[in-house]
């Protein structure tokens, strides 16, 4: 495309209706992805609409309120980042308090279940309704969740707390990158990129660490209560300073009550039903009913079908539904999806896991087991902002996805070696390997996704890649849970013969050793090792899952395209 051909394209896309807009954006994202993202003419063409159209509009956002918005949405990224790894060790003491080792995976999973079912909606209400106005909505909702978790005197109330953290703020995530995809100057976004990126780092490290200072010293509670003092400022500053340019939603051409249809809610509700019975069956199967009682078949055949259903509405939904039919035939979109959804699962499995198997089979505290891994987070938020870089100035997102799968697959595959007196040595280098390929390929998934469609469809897409993220992390670790619990009742019979094994479920995974001693206790320990195995195992599976779908991708470059 020659540059004369790119100004008319510009000057076209002024004087187009909104309608034609909307079959434009349609259009773009039907193209196969190599016509987006591979020529060496087509990135030409994006650089010079990128450089000519956003830059002297007078409605971006400039000095101080540009400055103060993109320090509101640093903020809350530190809190969604934080809020992944704080309560990992917190949650052995949350059990011992409890007395709820079986719900493990529901302190987990109510929350993404929650941010899987309501996130799409969410990216809709961004796209449809002013995001001064949403994304603090979704702030507050997740505050509300905060203080609920806070306050909770049993563990149902702290799994309903968790829901609404999920359900309420599931439009913190798309709304920070959508935020930053529509104020920010092209040339100066891959820097706030790699700022979100260092945010990420700086949570993830001390997230482990300070929850477990705070169960330790405090109380665990407060792992919810920091991010009111963290959230609220934000929140204000936000509605004073936030300014949405108006080309980037139609508030006007498109009707109230089309606004409202497009959420698509009777499809989130219906994957809300699937997820719920997915997690039930996991929750109950093999401790509480047999796996092959008619409880846990009818609930796995109520997933199936509703899962079905999912799949209908969807069709019959049409432009209404979460996955468009121009989205789904976007192959490297549809890839991107899985990859998130497998190294976000997967990297929860680790966060959750590791922590009990410091705190149970080694007994320490819990703010030791957070140093413990910090090898893990440090490598991970290291690389997670030298992958940002590595995008924005090479660009070739497949070829960077197969070299993080190498010490990805390698990592995960060593730790399933851990044993109950295994070396620090060896245990660091494992956490260094692991985090080092879950950093590389972390955030590669919506970087692309959000480079290969038109700048209104950037809140959609990112709901969407956040979604499979977080429904990862719902069905892997929940999956893990089942999987750990039954191991630990199958091993306990022959590890520790005078032991009742549901009594060990009831007791929480740091207070082992004030309950048993002596051959009981290290019967007991290593059937907790035998348990823990078992998510370690499935980190295993599903990160070569993730790597061998890589090359399905489209080949290409997303250099100079990134619109975040």
């Amino acid at each position: 495309m020659s540059e004369k051909g790119s100004m008319k394209s510009v000057e076209a896309a002024a004087e187009a209706t909104p309608e034609d807009g909307r079959r434009r954006s349609k259009d773009v994202v039907d193209q196969d992805s190599s016509e987006v993202i591979s020529a060496e003419s087509d990135e030409k063409a994006m650089a010079t609409i990128d450089d000519e159209t956003p830059t002297d509009d007078p409605e971006k956002m400039s000095g101080l309120p540009l400055y103060a918005t993109i320090t509101v949405v640093i903020f809350m990224m530190f809190c969604l980042a934080i809020e992944m790894t704080i309560i990992s060790t917190a949650i052995p003491r949350i059990t011992d308090e409890f007395q709820s080792l079986s719900d493990i995976g529901w302190y987990g999973s109510s929350y993404f279940m929650c941010i899987a079912a309501f996130q799409p909606a969410w990216g809709k209400l961004l796209k449809y309704f002013p995001i001064k106005f949403v994304f603090p909505a979704a702030a507050v909702g997740f505050c509300i969740g905060c203080i609920i978790c806070a306050v909770a005197q049993n563990s149902e109330t702290l799994i309903a707390g968790r829901a609404v953290m999920g359900a309420l703020g599931a439009g913190l995530a798309p709304g920070v990158y959508t935020v930053v995809a529509h104020i920010a100057p092209p040339k100066q976004k891959p820097m706030y990129m790699g700022a979100l990126g260092a945010v990420f780092g700086i949570a993830s490290v001390v997230g482990p660490p300070l929850g477990g200072v705070f169960t330790d010293h405090a109380t665990w509670r407060w792992v919810f209560w920091i991010n009111l003092p963290i959230i609220a400022p934000a929140i204000i500053l936000f509605l004073i300073f936030f300014r949405q340019p108006k080309s980037t939603y139609e508030p006007h051409s498109t009707p109230l009550k089309e606004k409202f249809l497009q959420l698509d809610l009777p499809g989130s509700f219906i994957i809300l039903g699937s997820v719920i019975c997915y997690l039930l069956a996991m929750q109950e199967g093999g401790t509480e009913y047999a796996w092959n009682s008619a409880r846990i078949i009818g609930l796995l055949v109520g997933f199936g079908l509703l899962l079905i259903l999912f799949c209908v509405e969807q069709y019959f939904a049409g432009e209404r539904a979460v996955f468009q039919g121009n989205l789904v035939k976007n192959r490297t979109l549809v890839v991107m999806w899985w990859i998130a959804f497998f190294i976000t699962g997967a990297f929860q499995l680790v966060l959750y896991y590791v922590p009990v198997y410091f705190q149970s089979t080694r007994d320490v505290s819990a703010a030791s087991s957070g140093v413990n891994i910090l090898a893990l987070v440090l490598s991970c938020s290291f690389f997670v902002i030298l992958s940002g870089g590595i995008m924005a100035f090479w660009g070739r997102y497949v070829e960077l996805l197969l070299i993080g799968s190498v010490p990805l697959c390698v990592g995960a595959g060593l730790l399933v070696t851990l044993g109950r007196h295994t070396s620090t040595g060896k245990y660091v280098g494992y956490e260094l390997l692991l985090g080092t390929g879950i950093g590389l390929n972390l955030q590669i998934p919506i970087m692309v996704a959000q480079s290969i469609v038109p700048q209104n469809d950037v809140s959609t897409v990112s709901s969407i890649v956040l979604w499979g993220q977080t429904m990862g992390s719902a069905i892997l670790v929940s999956a893990g849970q089942a999987g750990f619990a039954n191991k630990l009742l199958d091993a306990l019979p022959s590890d520790a013969p005078n032991v009742n094994p549901y009594q060990v479920l009831t007791i929480g995974a740091s207070e082992l050793a004030d309950f048993f001693e002596g051959d009981e206790l290290n019967g007991v320990l290593d059937a907790y090792m035998e348990g823990l195995k078992v998510p370690f195992i499935m980190t295993v599976v599903v990160m070569c899952v993730a790597s061998v779908i890589v090359p399905i991708a489209k080949r290409g470059s997303i250099k100079g395209k990134i619109p975040m």
